[in-house]
């Protein structure tokens, strides 16, 4: 076979379920060991290539791709909270003065945050006195206690539900996960007040901070009578429900969820290669200039157990000969539309002086055919009609709409590309 000796070993250690060796050079998941930094690459045969195909094609294993860390959210968070520096508090207005101190910041940032809400309403109702707030502090030294953020809720007892009124964090907190963790802290919070629904009103730049919080805008999760009549409506905002789950433990919860992840992970890349990076090809490239290359001769994709029949189905002789003919009608029959006349011929560098400069993936028709007339490139249907598609993008991206060769295009596209669909290989 084609196969490193390094890489034999490894096929052979995946069959068998082991776990790589150090001198296989993944003994860490993502770390070439010095040996595999040392190794020369193998030696190669000469190129075979016979109508623009390459019959041996040839590759070898340059190292792994490193797994991608499993983040939480709330990370930075929790990590301040086990330091003694973050601190959550639940705040009512009770007349003492620590209790006001901690609402007059809360106001103040909703009132940053919320620019489009009126400060007249906010201090309202911050200072309400049926209205409580989960208020998160951190000590940044010595009697320096600084709010970063919080939540203002009504609780309905009587109907099991809290309505969140305003939910933000300091201007220069953001992006520190804090959003997520004070949620988190009044998911708890709800919990042992008995109350195991949230409602809530989001503009259009919260509703995406709700959902990665477990809202939706489904309320037909929610039966209308409990909460109907009990909260205002906002216009110009969305109403978002989360039910709040009675057993989960919402404070350890992204942490055995990361493990779980992780864990499977693992198992995957015991039992897949998708992580073992391969040397590309050259031979795309001068001098050799292929076209493509034997996939059913590629080893490394045989030893992951891919099948090739269907591969070489499609590139039989008579396959071929088949798709040929139907690209060849359709192409010409987009050739001769009295609406072709623009795309016949490459745009002109001198005519269009800046096309190359907007248009990066350049197509046209003249050179579409020399491909096809040429062989081996389209090799189906769906390749050809990829280059019609985007040589339409193309059109459109430089000439806006109402533009003469905008319009053009689109009655191109809805004639031949919007309904397509490949014909049967009879």
């Amino acid at each position: 076979g084609l196969l490193h000796p390094r890489d034999q070993r490894r096929v052979a250690q995946m069959k068998r379920k082991d776990p790589p060796t150090e001198q296989d050079g993944d003994h860490e998941r993502g770390t070439p060991s010095k040996r595999q930094k040392l190794d020369d690459a193998p030696k190669k045969e000469e190129p075979v290539i016979v109508n623009g195909v390459l019959k041996n094609p040839q590759t070898h294993q340059v190292g792994v791709e490193p797994t991608a860390e499993i983040k939480i959210r709330d990370a930075k968070a929790r990590e301040e909270e086990a330091q003694g520096k973050l601190h959550t508090r639940i705040v009512v207005n009770d007349n003492t003065p620590e209790n006001l101190a901690y609402l007059l910041n809360l106001k103040r940032i909703f009132s940053n945050q919320l620019p489009k809400m009126p400060r007249e309403y906010i201090t309202r109702l911050v200072f309400d006195k049926k209205h409580k707030a989960v208020c998160v502090t951190r000590k940044d030294g010595p009697n320096q206690e600084k709010v970063v953020g919080g939540i203002h809720y009504l609780p309905f007892p009587t109907q099991g539900f809290i309505e969140i009124v305003f939910c933000a964090v300091s201007g220069d907190e953001q992006y520190k996960g804090y959003g997520t963790y004070i949620m988190n802290q009044l998911k708890v919070q709800a919990k042992k007040e008995g109350l195991f629904h949230f409602l809530t009103y989001a503009d259009n730049f919260a509703i995406e901070y709700f959902k990665k919080q477990g809202f939706t805008t489904d309320m037909s999760e929610y039966d209308r009578k409990a909460w109907a009549g009990y909260i205002k409506d906002y216009d110009g905002g969305t109403m978002m429900y989360c039910r709040v789950d009675r057993e989960l433990d919402y404070i350890s919860a992204p942490h055995w969820i990361r493990e779980q992840r992780k864990k499977v992970v693992d198992k995957l890349l015991e039992l897949s290669t998708s992580h073992i990076k391969y040397k590309g090809f050259s031979e795309f490239k001068a001098p050799h200039n292929v076209q493509r290359i034997a996939m059913d001769r590629l080893q490394v994709l045989l030893d992951v157990g891919w099948n090739p029949k269907p591969y070489q189905d499609l590139m039989s002789p008579e396959t071929q000969q088949k798709i040929y003919k139907i690209n060849e009608e359709f192409l010409s029959a987009f050739k001769n539309d009295k609406d072709a006349w623009p795309f016949l011929t490459a745009v002109s560098r001198e005519e269009v002086k800046d096309y190359y400069e907007v248009i990066k993936d350049p197509i046209d028709l003249g050179t579409m055919d020399a491909r096809l007339k040429k062989g081996g490139y389209y090799i189906t249907q769906e390749m050809l009609v990829a280059d019609l598609k985007r040589m339409m993008e193309n059109c459109k991206t430089y000439n806006p709409s109402g533009n003469m060769f905008h319009d053009i295009a689109t009655r191109l596209e809805k004639k031949y590309l919007e309904k397509w669909k490949p014909a049967p290989l009879l």
